[in-house]
């Protein structure tokens, strides 16, 4: 509902009259705390602070393609061209090995949202084998890949 609400405010194609108010998105989030209402507070403050600023995300690989213009270039060129321009690039987090191993089984959500990214996850490290040149990513993309296939 949190990114509903913020792209309701900020989409310019949209109407002022049609736009999501306070009352229409405590009512959207009723019984979602485990059957029970969210804090009235919590949710007004919610509110106030996405209408206020807008929730935007870092350019992603084709944004820094449109903008570099590099659409027609070849893809070795670009893969290249886009490890010097990491920091424009929304930033991976990891959670190191040993703690993943401590955590409880997976429940119904995590499943479903693990065989969801699954793929498009393996095919992005099995990319990163093929394309890069730079050995410290090989090795990460192969880490990655056995990561996977033992889960």
């Amino acid at each position: 509902s949190t990114i509903m609400l913020n792209t309701d405010l900020h989409n310019p194609n949209m109407k002022e009259e049609r736009r999501m108010t306070l009352e229409q998105f405590i009512r959207n989030n009723r019984g979602i705390n485990d059957g029970a209402d969210l804090p009235v507070e919590f949710l007004t403050s919610l509110y106030q602070e996405i209408k206020n600023d807008e929730i935007k995300m870092k350019a992603d690989l084709d944004d820094i393609i449109m903008q570099k213009g590099m659409e027609n270039v070849d893809s070795d060129v670009q893969f290249d061209g886009f490890l010097s321009k990491a920091s424009d690039v929304a930033a991976p987090f990891f959670t190191a090995a040993n703690s993943a191993r401590e955590i409880t089984m997976a429940g119904i959500h995590e499943r479903d949202m693990f065989l969801s990214i699954s793929s498009a996850a393996v095919q992005a490290m099995a990319g990163v084998f093929v394309e890069s040149w730079d050995d410290a990513l090989v090795i990460k993309a192969l880490d990655g890949l056995y990561n996977a296939s033992q889960i």
